[in-house]
């Protein structure tokens, strides 16, 4: 528990916010924050060193072994407590691995299912597709015509 930690233990911060890191380090200080929150809790503010880098975590519950202090942070002073997170992550994540096919399936059928729903979305969808069909079509005749100027093009310098 973050209660019990004192100078030089071992503290695990696992960055999850791009590719997982673990970092290690040790407590430099963990001094309890005298500011109350409610009627008995009050938090820990815990400075880490991790090869020479400096950490700082503010109003950690001291109850507890292992917390979310930021957005994609995870802090621990419990090796086994950080394990178990870390594979929790990991079978989350392969689950949505699993399941892949079906998350695009539903992407595939958002634009039928929606205009079934709504006609609005019907009308604009038709829409859309009709004018990507006239910039292609545009697109084909900007190509012809430039094609006919070429052959014009050989044709006179040709008569020459």
């Amino acid at each position: 528990m973050f209660n019990t930690l004192t100078q030089n233990s071992v503290f695990y911060i696992l960055d999850k916010n791009t590719k997982p890191e673990l970092k290690i380090g040790k407590v430099v200080k963990a001094n309890t924050n005298q500011q109350f929150y409610g009627l008995a809790n009050h938090g820990i503010d815990i400075t880490v060193d991790v090869d020479g880098e400096t950490y700082e975590f503010k109003n950690i519950p001291p109850n507890l072994s292992i917390a979310n202090p930021s957005t994609g942070l995870i802090i621990s002073d419990n090796s086994d407590d950080m394990f178990k997170e870390f594979e929790a992550i990991v079978k989350s994540s392969q689950q949505i691995l699993d399941n892949i096919d079906y998350h695009k399936s539903i992407i595939e059928s958002k634009d039928s299912i929606l205009s079934v729903l709504s006609p609005q979305f019907a009308k604009d969808n038709e829409q859309r597709n009709k004018l990507s069909a006239l910039e292609t079509k545009v697109n084909c005749m900007e190509q012809g015509i430039s094609d006919i100027k070429t052959m014009l093009i050989e044709v006179l310098n040709n008569k020459k």
